[in-house]
């Protein structure tokens, strides 16, 4: 065949795939042990669902292009496929002859509301819902549903037809400059007296999504409910009901690796930052340990933490990850989540400037601690200038792979930068307010100086503190506040007799225990006189 003929089978082959509705292009997604099979265009993504949700069984996400006259633009649009029991509580399937599969609608017994944990009561209070409803209602979702009236009724491939609702909202046209209401949820649901099984789709309800979700629907079909084929952890770990329950939640494109204290999830083909990321966790564990150790009673071998690195910040963001950060420790669902910065594109970058600052290792060493953290100090965080100070600290190391050590400690270039801003300025800080800063302060008003300060205290304690002519009392003072923190927890539990198993009495305390920390640590320090010489320390600093 010539050149021309193949240049022009080419061109019409291209033509006819554009030419091919979303909705024709399609993967099949099937979970055994929940007892369902789907078909899902490909031109959106499986998105892992967080860890606690239990009435979401599968999620997909894509940027979707409207080209109505109602609408025209891009949207973020999503598809949840749910199964929400009648009876009180969450439930993830039907387990073989019909009981309800673990987790559903029998009352706990005391002991075991005792052993609850925040986590926990996030997950009763998410997936305790018993109507569509409620299930919008518990996420933050517009709830005012109504009847779809007019249309033919769908059906799903088993020929059961839909119950239909929508949520009606408002879509703004950049192009016309106009707002127009129309549908912002619809529900596809197979309704009998035990559950509703079917679809929760977001985003405008107009072609193509409209089309693509109907296509979905009527794809949905029951299962013979079996064993799902989950990998299995590694046997020569530890705690593998964890790990195995972290492979369960596992999507497409997804795999989990084990280390003897982490589960790591990603969607990355990068392996080499994998291993790279997988032996930094180990290495940076180990000197959290050797630098604050866990308080007593805390056995850290039986901890096993969930990491989760997404490849892309379209993942990231899909999966809950805030705008402009590159990750988060999230403590209610006991998961750190990062997102590879090397893949950001022109158009995260526009939206979100300071991310060019931001590089993944330092991101992982800092959040890592914050996990950490929560393990070792008994679920209670130190205050924000300790926390997220030593956590920037820690953002700085440079570690030696082959020692398997951390080899120094560099100053955080990111946050010097706005320190030297300050001196140009001088417009240095109230140090008692830094430390007597609530999180909500902290994370208030002047954000980035916040941390910028936290940072430059605790790498200048730790300065004092190394180094050899330096104030000894100074170079203590992060290790008095944290045995202070730990003595003002242990007197409030006696103090309220609260039971050595409940897990959850600390959040509503936090702020009281951290100011009774700082005035047992700070009461008689001469803050002044500690000011000034931070001051001049960080004048001296060079970028």
């Amino acid at each position: 065949m010539n050149a021309p003929c193949l240049v022009f089978l080419r061109s019409l082959f291209a033509l006819a795939m554009l030419l091919v509705p979303l909705a024709a292009q399609r993967d099949r997604f099937q979970d055994l042990a929940e007892g369902y099979r789907i078909f899902v265009a490909k031109s959106v993504k499986p998105v892992p669902t967080e860890p606690n949700e239990q009435q979401a069984l599968a999620k997909w996400s894509g940027a979707i292009e409207f080209k109505d006259k109602l609408y025209r633009g891009t949207a973020d649009c999503t598809v949840l496929l749910v199964r929400i029991r009648k009876s009180k509580g969450p439930a993830t399937g039907v387990a073989a002859g019909g009981a309800p599969a673990e987790g559903g609608g029998e009352p706990r017994d005391q002991d075991d509301e005792a052993d609850a944990t925040v986590r926990d009561e996030v997950i009763a209070a998410r997936n305790g819902g018993t109507t569509v409803d409620e299930f919008l209602k518990r996420r933050g979702l517009p709830s005012d549903l109504e009847a779809v009236d007019g249309e033919k009724p769908l059906k799903s491939k088993d020929g059961v037809p839909f119950v239909a609702r929508k949520v009606i909202g408002k879509v703004f046209d950049f192009r016309k400059r106009e707002e127009n209401q129309v549908a912002v949820i619809r529900t596809y649901m197979l309704e009998d007296d035990a559950e509703y099984f079917g679809l929760v789709a977001q985003g405008p309800w107009l072609d193509p999504w409209k089309d693509l979700v109907e296509d979905m629907a009527k794809s949905l079909q029951r299962t013979e409910l079996g064993a799902d084929d989950v990998e299995s952890s590694d046997s020569k770990f530890g705690n593998q009901e964890f790990r195995d329950a972290v492979r369960k939640k596992l999507v497409k494109g997804w795999r989990a690796f084990d280390t003897e204290h982490f589960v790591f999830v990603t969607n990355t083909k990068d392996s080499g930052l994998i291993q790279q990321i997988m032996v930094d966790l180990e290495l940076m564990r180990l000197n959290y340990i050797e630098r604050f150790p866990p308080v007593a009673g805390v056995d850290l071998d039986q901890v096993i933490s969930a990491v989760r690195f997404c490849s892309t910040y379209d993942d990231y963001q899909a999966y809950g990850g805030p705008p402009g950060t590159g990750g988060y420790w999230n403590f209610v669902d006991e998961e750190l989540v990062l997102v590879d910065m090397q893949t950001l594109d022109e158009k995260a970058y526009r939206r979100n400037p300071e991310l060019k600052h931001i590089q993944v290792l330092d991101i992982l060493y800092h959040e890592a601690m914050h996990q950490y953290f929560f393990y070792a100090n008994g679920n209670l965080a130190p205050a924000s200038w300790f926390n997220e100070g030593f956590g920037e600290v820690f953002a700085g190391a440079v570690p030696d792979r082959r020692k398997n050590e951390i080899r120094k400690i560099d100053k955080n270039r990111f946050r010097l930068a706005v320190i030297k801003l300050a001196q140009k300025d001088d417009s240095w800080p109230d140090l008692e307010k830094l430390l007597r800063m609530t999180q909500s302060q902290f994370y208030g008003e002047g954000v980035m100086r916040n941390y910028a300060f936290g940072w430059a205290l605790c790498y200048f304690l730790e300065e004092q503190r190394k180094d050899a002519k330096g104030n000894k009392d100074w170079g203590a003072l992060p290790d008095v506040y944290l045995k202070n923190l730990r003595e003002a927890t242990r007197k409030k539990r006696e103090q309220l007799k609260i039971d050595e198993k409940d897990k959850k009495w600390l959040l509503p305390l936090q702020d009281e225990l951290q100011k009774a920390a700082y005035e047992a640590t700070f009461g008689t320090v001469d803050l002044v006189a500690l000011r000034k010489a931070w001051i001049k320390a960080m004048a001296s600093w060079k970028r």
